[in-house]
């Protein structure tokens, strides 16, 4: 009997013990069970979060790129604006208005080609300004500058249309006279000159104007160019006809 309660209070004993035991162990295999969803969370977040930010960074990277290659593109466009202004300034006041018209070898045929090739080089002119101001619109003085002897240019262009008509229809009665003997020819001939001393009396004055306006503009040109020499605006050098505007 004796023996018997106490086999029974050994195997409660060992019953509560047990039980203890898997409570403690349950208990403790769920805190592990959490411990490691808690870490895959975590691992997952930060996976997440680094493949936003290579996402973001790459996105950046490709606009930083873009923005470079915008810019040196805007580079090369400004470059040729303001080549092909300047050649074209250069070969109007230092080519075509310096021609002297007895020199131009024909009759009315050449003169009207004279007048339409300066006519065509004025348009130009404005045209080339135009592009400037498109494209150099950070640059007021500069451009200024420029807007002067567009001014000027199209003044000479005027001065044309009105003036070299007399001149061309003066130079056919020359040409005309010469088989109504020296008398009629030498008469054309003067009204002739009268017509071409009317003409560069409207035309010089305007010429001048544009050398004096081109020289300013030249200036300007220069002073740009420094300022990109110096770091101050983007490396610019000009050889000739700048290279990456070909």
């Amino acid at each position: 009997m004796v023996l018997t309660q106490v086999m029974l209070a050994v195997l409660v004993l060992i019953v509560v013990v047990v039980g203890l035991f898997l409570r403690s162990y349950v208990k403790k295999k769920a805190e592990n069970l959490a411990t490691k969803e808690d870490i895959a969370d975590i691992t997952r977040r930060v996976e997440a979060i680094r493949s936003e930010y290579a996402r973001e960074h790459e996105k950046l990277r490709m606009q930083l790129q873009i923005s470079g290659i915008q810019q040196s593109a805007l580079l090369r466009e400004q470059r040729k604006a303001l080549y092909d202004f300047h050649a074209d300034c250069i070969e109007l006041l230092g080519d075509k208005l310096p021609t002297n018209l007895g020199d131009i070898p024909g009759g009315i045929k050449e003169l009207a080609d004279h007048q339409n090739s300066i006519q065509q080089l004025c348009r130009r002119i404005y045209l080339r300004n135009f592009r400037l101001c498109l494209l150099l619109d950070g640059h007021p003085e500069l451009l200024a500058a420029a807007g002067k002897v567009t001014a000027v240019v199209e003044e000479i262009r005027k001065a044309f249309l009105r003036k070299f008509v007399h001149v061309k229809l003066a130079a056919n009665e020359e040409m005309k006279a010469l088989e109504k003997g020296r008398d009629a020819h030498v008469a054309a001939a003067a009204e002739a000159d009268a017509a071409v001393r009317a003409f560069l009396a409207e035309t010089n004055p305007a010429i001048r104007a544009m050398a004096t306006a081109f020289g300013e503009y030249e200036g300007h040109l220069r002073a740009y160019i420094r300022k990109h020499a110096s770091g101050e605006l983007p490396a610019f050098s000009v050889e000739g006809r700048p290279a990456d505007s070909a």
